[in-house]
């Protein structure tokens, strides 16, 4: 038996035993209005969330999720064939996966991937009737960045933002890089938040809420590696 896909409350489902080695249920489809798609990874403990940007001209993926699932079959039937530039890769563990049937976790390995050009702060990527601004913002990983449309007022936050717990005390984060991060994008005229992580609908003031916790642990001297774990309304921050 075959997989039907079928679209419910603008989410494409699946039904059945799965494509290829019945993972074909993996992603989740969710509709952004015509042009835009959030493909979710549910399945995995921190619930990542990738997303597509189709242009009259090219196609824009935002994250490529971890590579359980070929992300790319989904992108080529929903981005109508375009080429599809892939403009940020997160690398994620395999041994805390909810794993489908028929994948193996000791056959996983980490994609190493060569870019072909580094992005660069401030730059703009024009994938045809849509412009998407690269913002570096870095704190959770030197290299953190978030992507702004700005006539849409987008903000695709990766995950400098989320509701769950924001991760500050890995030897490669910064958390007073993380706070500068977060007081640029919090100045943004944004509309809508999509992170990266866990539940989807993010009221822009959330990006405030964050801002203003790191900056009170800022001024209460809290905010280094080593600083703790607190707790606030919709979020945590570790240190």
């Amino acid at each position: 038996m075959g997989t039907s896909i079928f679209w419910e409350n603008n989410r494409r489902r699946y039904k059945g035993k799965g494509r290829k080695d019945d993972v074909g249920n993996w992603f989740t489809i969710d509709t952004i209005g015509e042009d835009t798609f959030m493909i979710s990874e549910y399945r995995h403990w921190e619930e990542t969330h990738a997303y597509l940007l189709n242009g009259s001209e090219r196609s824009l993926l935002i994250d490529t999720g971890l590579g359980i699932e070929n992300i790319y079959e989904e992108v080529s039937w929903l981005s109508g064939g375009f080429p599809l530039p892939v403009e940020q890769v997160r690398k994620s563990v395999a041994e805390r996966c909810d794993l489908p049937e028929g994948f193996s976790a000791d056959a996983y390995e980490i994609f190493q991937g060569r870019p072909a050009r580094v992005l660069k702060d401030d730059e703009t990527i024009d994938i045809g009737g849509r412009s998407v601004n690269v913002l570096h913002t870095p704190g959770h990983s030197p290299g953190h960045m978030c992507f702004f449309e700005k006539e849409r007022g987008w903000l695709f936050a990766g995950d400098l933002v989320y509701k769950g717990t924001l991760f500050a005390y890995y030897p490669s984060t910064d958390p007073q890089a993380y706070r500068t991060s977060l007081e640029r994008v919090s100045a943004l005229p944004v509309t809508r938040v999509f992170p990266g992580h866990h539940d989807p609908d993010l009221r822009p003031e959330f990006l405030e809420e964050v801002k203003n916790a790191f900056l009170t642990l800022h001024a209460e001297g809290k905010l280094h590696h080593g600083g703790g774990m607190h707790q606030y309304d919709g979020f945590a921050v570790w240190i």
